[in-house]
């Protein structure tokens, strides 16, 4: 039976995306450090610029997000300027890996992208363990379902196209238990016939990049299994 938990828990779905973010770029390290072959190189240096477009694009989403939770509960300013201020360390760990990853792409060592990752790792994720931990539960608190609606729709709205979405809404499940499947689905419904035609798009990524290797078995990685992978 589907639980209905996972809405309640986190209308915001930050976790269900740091999720996302821990698999794949666990599932990257294991790749390029198990000696991903010239057919995989490209693959991979596109996917991680993809990532880094939407950490971006997350980070983007929640600097629209916070003001709306400080105005509810004005004691939760320090953490949010902790956190905007991570954002501002996290930015140049990011350009460094998608430096990177454009060199691995074209031919360079795996040494190069192996060393960005352990970069942006060191200060990713403690910034995404406290965002969870700690300003998370007080967003979900804080805004009501009509508010929480309206910014759902405003983080997409003009960013991605239909089947961009669509292929982001596949991202964001892969690997997922079905309580948060169910949440995603129902907080970001796609138009149903891109999401079903974008599954096979999916599956072809998904092949491209971990087919084969052991990263294939990483599942969305949450703050309770995340250290079982790493």
């Amino acid at each position: 039976m589907v639980t209905e938990a996972a809405p309640a828990a986190d209308p915001s779905m930050i976790g269900t995306a740091h999720a996302a973010f821990r698999r794949d770029l666990a599932r990257t390290r294991i790749v390029v450090a198990g000696g991903a072959g010239d057919s995989r190189r490209t693959a991979l240096g596109e996917h991680v610029l993809w990532l880094m477009g939407a950490l971006h694009r997350h980070h983007e989403a929640e600097a629209a997000l916070y003001p709306l939770v400080v105005d509810h509960d004005p004691a939760v300013a320090p953490l949010v300027a902790t956190v905007d201020a991570e954002h501002g360390v996290i930015a140049p760990a990011v350009g460094v890996l998608e430096e990177a990853a454009r060199e691995f792409r074209d031919g360079a060592d795996r040494e190069v992208l192996l060393a960005a990752l352990t970069g942006l790792d060191s200060v990713l994720l403690p910034h995404l363990e406290r965002e969870e931990a700690e300003l998370v539960p007080v967003a979900a608190g804080s805004l009501t379902d009509e508010q929480w609606h309206r910014w759902h729709q405003g983080r997409t709205a003009g960013t991605t196209t239909a089947a961009q979405r669509a292929l982001e809404v596949h991202w964001l499940i892969d690997g997922a238990d079905p309580g948060t499947r169910a949440a995603v689905l129902a907080r970001l419904p796609a138009v149903p016939r891109v999401l079903h035609g974008l599954r096979r798009a999916y599956a072809r990524r998904f092949r491209e990049l971990w087919a084969g290797t052991p990263a294939a078995r990483v599942p969305a990685l949450t703050l309770q299994n995340h250290a079982d992978w790493s």
